[in-house]
């Protein structure tokens, strides 16, 4: 398991919350807020009446019991009443009554609000309900929460593939937990995995559309959480779900087999559940440098990349980049003749100019003019982090499992978006490396500065200890 601490300067620290974050978390540590049981407390019953055992001529008396599901306002009066279950000669005694009660009103946040609650009834042939046995369980009725009902699920959880990534066919999944508010909009999302960073900023603008059932209380719509996976699939021009040679797409061949397709080899088209390309070094990106790098690597049965090795770079920061990206994939366990099996692969990446309606290309032009990024000390409100992937302890520096740390200034986006990692200091590296690496997949809350999206230079400091053995 890797020990990673991260950091920011410039008054940027990984503990900030924001509007949407608060709504997420409801969950309240007591010892952190003495008023807490105060500001939040469920509705309590202060008065009641007892119902009648209605008349039943013919019948045998003996004991009923009616459950009743019921509505309570902000001011404490019963405004909705529904029978849930029970003899249906005695549910209309049971809802005359609890539609009398009346309660002092349940409490969120230091607001009264409406809440959903429920009781059972038992009748009695003297015509009182079952009493109380001793005084503190008074009053003698026991009210309770109404089950909540989940938010609804979307038409579909596909979401518009990025026309960037056509050529590459890759497919993946992003994992949210969103916000539902009580008209069913989503209001704060965290992202909880990523297959690619690359699919998140679709992923975002997919859910930010949506419209759910919201989540209820009884009747009372709540606000909740709902968890939702997006599917990105590549396609060909038919519209067929198209991953054939998507390894190979993406420089990834079979070692010593390179005429050998990865979709012939193995039993099924191997699946990453974790991909990042390649940091562009920031010298070389900036001066418009291009390069290439040849690493070898093997995946072993679980899925994990090993044996990490740069075989050739046109210049060594190239292929010290391409081997911290490709340690950092993870695959589904390969399958060849029916059995689980690891396998070796070579990867080649090429780094090429970024294209010229590409936000790297923009952020590249403007280095050295006026148009700089801002500082993090001069947005309307702190960064607040979406989505962040620790960086893995470097394989090589195993042995002598030291401290490492390194010191990565990066450019957030107008998108929230990890651009140009420039590792200013390391202590070794490929710390540096693995630092830049995980950083570059990061999601950020959009920046806001006066009122609009900006560019934002940061330093994000990240300390390394040794993997316990």
């Amino acid at each position: 398991m890797n020990n990673v601490s991260i950091g920011f300067v410039l008054a940027l620290c990984l503990s900030l919350t924001g509007a949407g974050a608060e709504r997420l978390k409801k969950t309240i540590i007591a010892e952190e807020d003495p008023a807490y049981f105060e500001k939040n407390r469920p509705a309590v019953l202060v008065e009641w009446v007892h119902p009648n055992y209605p008349p039943t001529p013919g019948a045998e008396w003996k004991q009923r019991v009616v459950s009743v599901a019921f509505e309570v306002d902000a001011e404490g009066r019963v405004t909705e009443t529904r029978a849930l279950s029970g003899a249906e000669e005695f549910q209309a005694a049971a809802l005359a009554a609890v539609a009398q009660w009346k309660f002092k009103p349940e409490i969120v946040d230091g607001q009264p609000g409406a809440a959903s609650k429920k009781v059972r009834i038992t009748f009695t042939p003297a015509g009182t309900p079952k009493k109380a046995a001793r005084t503190d369980d008074w009053p003698p009725y026991q009210v309770e929460e109404v089950e909540v009902s989940p938010p609804g699920d979307p038409a579909s959880t596909d979401a518009p593939y990025p026309q960037f990534l056509a050529d590459r066919r890759l497919a993946g999944e992003v994992e949210l937990l969103l916000g539902v508010n009580i008209e069913g909009r989503i209001d704060g999302v965290k992202v909880l995995r990523a297959t690619h960073p690359d699919f998140l900023s679709a992923a975002l603008d997919t859910v930010s559309g949506w419209k759910l059932r919201p989540a209820h209380r009884g009747r009372t719509p709540i606000e909740a959480q709902k968890e939702a996976v997006l599917s990105f699939y590549a396609v060909d021009e038919a519209g067929l779900e198209n991953r054939r040679d998507w390894l190979e797409k993406n420089g990834i061949y079979l070692r010593n087999m390179p005429d050998q397709k990865t979709t012939e080899y193995f039993d099924r088209p191997p699946e990453a559940i974790a991909m990042v390309d390649p940091v562009y070094p920031y010298n070389q990106a900036i001066a418009g440098t291009g390069g290439a790098a040849r690493v070898n690597f093997s995946v072993d049965p679980e899925g994990r990349v090993m044996d990490v090795s740069v075989v050739e770079a046109t210049a060594p920061e190239f292929g010290e980049s391409a081997a911290a990206a490709i340690a950092a994939w993870r695959f589904q366990p390969l399958r060849r003749k029916g059995e689980v099996c690891g396998a070796e692969f070579v990867f080649f990446w090429q780094f090429k100019h970024p294209r010229p309606e590409s936000v790297e290309k923009r952020l590249t032009e403007s280095t050295g003019t006026e148009q700089q990024p801002a500082g993090a000390r001069s947005l309307d409100r702190p960064l607040f982090p979406l989505f962040m992937r620790s960086p893995l302890y470097p394989a090589a520096r195993l042995d002598a499992l030291e401290m490492g740390e390194a010191d990565v200034e990066v450019i957030i986006d107008r998108d929230g978006r990890v651009r140009l990692p420039h590792i200013r200091a390391a202590s070794q590296p490929e710390f540096g490396w693995a630092a830049a690496t995980a950083v570059s997949q990061w999601l950020f809350e959009t920046p806001l500065k006066d009122g609009k999206p900006v560019d934002v230079r940061v330093v994000i400091p990240v300390k390394f200890k040794p993997p316990q053995t």
